[in-house]
């Protein structure tokens, strides 16, 4: 919790690198809505809600304008 803090506040990262998001947090989200009886099984894939595609654009296009 204590290094979850500190990236937190540092200047160049923050709390996700590059913004990434983590599709393994949106795992964790389906698996406690089942567990609640808010959704049913067979868990949906992450990849319903998900999609990164956008996101590695975006850093393709800031590696290629840095270089």
């Amino acid at each position: 919790m204590r290094r979850d803090y500190r990236r937190l506040f540092e200047p160049r990262a923050g709390l996700t690198s590059r913004g990434a998001f983590n599709p393994e947090s949106l795992k964790t989200v389906l698996e406690m809505r089942h567990k609640l009886a808010l959704i049913g099984s067979p868990l949906p894939p992450v990849e319903k809600y998900f999609d990164d595609s956008f996101y590695r654009e975006a850093v393709s296009a800031i590696t290629k304008s840095g270089s």
